[in-house]
C-alpha cells in the first residue's frame, strides 16, 4: 500500500491475517492510519502463515489501542520493520511486537 490514508474505522484500520500455511508480505510506504481501534494489526493466531510487515515513511496516530501491533507465534515468527516512520498519540503503544502461544 502506498501514499494512502486510512482512518476512523471502529474495529481497526488494517488487519493482516493469513490462513494456515500462507505467507503474506506487506509494505506500507507513505501511508497514514489513524483514529481507529488499531492502526495496523498483523496476527498469526492458531498457527496461521508467516507475516512480513515493513513500514516506510508511514504514520500511525490517534488510534484508541496500538498504532502498530504484529503478533507472531513460535512456529511462525513475524518480521516487523519500521524505517523513517512515526507512531504518536496512540492509546496504548505506538508500536509493539508480541508472541501468541497457540491453543
Amino acid at each position: 500500500m502506498r501514499n494512502s490514508t486510512i482512518g476512523s474505522n471502529a474495529d481497526g484500520n488494517v488487519l493482516i491475517k493469513p490462513t494456515s500455511g500462507v505467507a503474506v508480505a506487506a509494505l506500507f510506504e507513505g501511508v497514514t492510519v489513524g483514529d481507529g481501534l488499531f492502526g495496523r494489526q498483523g496476527g498469526q493466531f492458531r498457527r496461521l502463515g508467516k507475516i512480513t510487515v515493513d513500514f516506510v515513511q508511514s504514520v500511525a496516530k490517534g488510534n484508541a489501542n496500538n498504532g502498530r501491533l504484529p503478533v507472531g507465534t513460535g512456529a511462525n515468527p513475524i518480521h516487523f520493520m519500521m524505517d523513517r516512520s512515526t507512531a504518536d498519540n496512540n492509546g496504548v503503544y505506538g508500536a509493539v511486537a508480541t508472541a501468541h502461544r497457540p491453543s
